[in-house]
């Protein structure tokens, strides 16, 4: 039986590379080693020797971490810890995590993925609605399929929806004579 007294993850926000929150180097170790790890309280003393870590806030008795790692690299360290267990975690529950880790990390990058598209799908729309040239997509008979706001202005037409009620052949040159 895994116990979950505390679990949580870390993310790693790009750019800048930042977090979340603070993170202790129990964490950077493993983001940086890309290794799953335990830290038990008895070697935990050894290993704030030998590498040169620091904790922060109260001390867990048992801590173990496994990377969120995808194609560009670790994006992330899901933590458990246990704080009345020094023995909390063996390497079967090592393995478990391990084996499920690469799936969070999947959903997680799918996610961001999905943001950043919809960023810039936004970006794209905004740089299309305020742009002062008229930018217009029509069938090969001459059907509007889209137009922007500044291509209904340009020939005098009230909305898009005006613009794109009429085919593009009939609002060339002459159009523009007849509304002036």
């Amino acid at each position: 039986c895994l116990c979950l007294q505390l679990f949580f993850f870390l993310m790693i926000r790009r750019p800048p590379r930042s977090t979340l929150f603070p993170y202790t180097t129990l964490f950077r170790s493993v983001r940086i080693s890309g290794e799953s790890k335990i830290w038990e309280i008895e070697s935990l003393d050894k290993t704030l020797l030998d590498e040169e870590i620091t904790l922060y806030g109260t001390n867990a008795k048992c801590w173990l971490g496994a990377p969120l790692q995808t194609k560009e690299g670790v994006i992330g360290v899901l933590a458990l810890q246990s704080y009345d267990d020094a023995k909390a975690y063996t390497q079967k529950d090592l393995k478990l995590v391990d084996s499920i880790i690469g799936t969070i990390a999947i959903a997680i990058e799918k996610k961001q993925t999905e943001e950043a598209l919809a960023e810039s799908e936004q970006d794209l729309r905004n740089m299309y609605n305020n742009a002062l040239e008229g930018i217009f997509r029509t069938t090969p008979d001459g059907k509007f399929l889209f137009a922007n706001p500044a291509m209904a202005k340009m020939f005098g037409y009230g909305s898009v929806a005006d613009i794109t009620k009429v085919k593009s052949n009939k609002i060339g040159r002459a159009s523009c004579r007849e509304r002036v």
